[in-house]
């Protein structure tokens, strides 16, 4: 699997993984750092949609 191809699978999908679960971990993390608004939103979104995709995952945490 390519990263291209893994960022298009749910997130949910990616959690267990071995490579891209901790890889996407550490992406959001690097882009909410310390942001308590940041960390809210990705909970609220993991929490309504157990087939939030990626890259609107990481999308979303960009835009805040």
């Amino acid at each position: 699997m390519t990263d291209e191809l893994a960022w298009r699978l749910p997130v949910q999908d990616l959690e267990g993984h071995p490579r891209y679960g901790p890889l996407l971990a550490a992406k959001i993390k690097e882009i909410c750092g310390d942001s308590t608004e940041c960390w809210h939103m990705v909970s609220e979104s993991l929490r309504r949609s157990t087939q939030l995709l990626a890259t609107t995952l990481i999308s979303r945490v960009e835009a805040v």
